[in-house]
């Protein structure tokens, strides 16, 4: 898989839980640039370091995306049903999730369901 391909498969995951949460995307694409390769554009802040590997680039791709419909939409989300805390990306057990503030993993990035959290 190329850089590119594996920073858009983690936007497509990223995209499918906030549209089944939110009905919105983040509005993050990756857009070639010649002579640095892939990068983030977005209608908010799309930043993330994609000289990052691996699942390490997964989480930043990830966080920016996140990041990214935060900024447009002015309030935090996703957030855990239990106790109304922020979602983040994190690596857990060498996946890609989404981890609540208090400690806990909910769901991996793509799999998250309403019945777990809401925005």
């Amino acid at each position: 898989m190329t850089r590119r391909e594996q920073v858009q498969a983690v936007l497509d995951r990223v995209d499918a839980d906030l549209h089944r949460l939110r009905g919105v995307r983040s509005g993050v694409r990756v857009v070639d640039d010649p002579g640095h390769g892939p990068q983030l554009h977005g209608d908010g802040d799309a930043q993330a370091d994609l000289s990052l590997d691996g699942p390490a680039l997964d989480v930043e791709v990830a966080r920016a995306a996140q990041d990214s419909l935060v900024e447009q939409v002015w309030t935090a989300g996703p957030l855990c049903r239990a106790h109304d805390r922020a979602l983040r990306p994190a690596l857990h057990e060498g996946r890609l999730v989404w981890r609540c503030v208090g400690g806990h993993v909910l769901a991996d990035v793509g799999g998250l369901r309403p019945a777990e959290s809401t925005w």
